[in-house]
């Protein structure tokens, strides 16, 4: 294979990796829309939901909700700042993107074609910057629930549970969202060594992905079971 045949495969790769993405996480909207119970993440809405209701219906609860969303706040903000640690590591990267190619020039295909490297490492920080925006989002509206939750009345009226429960999946979704562009960070990083590599990172992510998306179903015990292994 040529030199020049080299960014039309990259190109093909990234197309093909793109679709197989955006068709995974259409198809499981869907599937989330027509059965909320099936997929993990819109469980959880309802379960925060249901949170928030137990919360404010119960008075004595707001020190319980505080810790929880403080949890939830560490969390934000421990990604938040691994993503700041990735977008530096990979600043620093870009610096030496030739001695980077020469030194990995028996795994990276394309050692002779710096601006593709250097279009991979922009897509690295573009992805890094998202997941950062995402966890900050998280933080924020992490922090206006605790408000909410422990102040039940204001000037302007009553703290609906229903908007609080919006607040909350909201911070949940960007949560989620900025776990998710950490996880696409991996098909990036095995483009640097081929478009190959590129589109079987991608089908090994969505493989993985789609065990996380399942909801985990518990197995109930038939009622013989038990009864024969007592009457044994």
């Amino acid at each position: 294979m040529s030199e020049s045949s080299f960014p039309i495969v990259d190109l093909g790769a990234v197309i093909v990796s793109t679709v197989l993405l955006w068709g995974y996480w259409y198809v499981l909207r869907r599937r989330s829309r027509r059965n909320p119970g099936a997929a993990v993440h819109t469980f959880n809405m309802l379960v925060r939901a249901k949170w928030v209701e137990a919360m404010l219906s119960k008075p004595g609860t707001e020190i319980t909700a505080v810790q929880t969303l403080r949890n939830s706040v560490m969390a934000a903000s421990f990604m938040a700042s691994t993503a700041i640690l990735l977008i530096i590591g990979t600043l620093t990267m870009t610096s030496d993107l030739d001695k980077l190619s020469r030194s990995w020039s028996f795994l990276i295909n394309d050692v002779h074609h710096s601006s593709l490297i250097g279009v991979k490492v922009a897509l690295l920080l573009v992805d890094f910057f998202a997941a950062f925006f995402c966890f900050s989002m998280s933080i924020r509206l992490f922090s206006h629930v605790g408000y909410m939750v422990a102040v039940r009345q204001t000037a302007a009226g009553d703290v609906g549970t229903e908007t609080v429960a919006v607040h909350l999946n909201q911070a949940g979704k960007y949560f989620s969202l900025g776990i998710r562009l950490f996880f696409v960070c991996i098909p990036i990083i095995f483009w640097f060594f081929g478009p190959v590599a590129l589109v079987a990172a991608t089908l090994a992510l969505l493989w993985i992905l789609n065990l996380m998306d399942r909801f985990p179903r518990a197995e109930v015990p038939s009622p013989a079971g038990p009864q024969s292994h007592t009457n044994s």
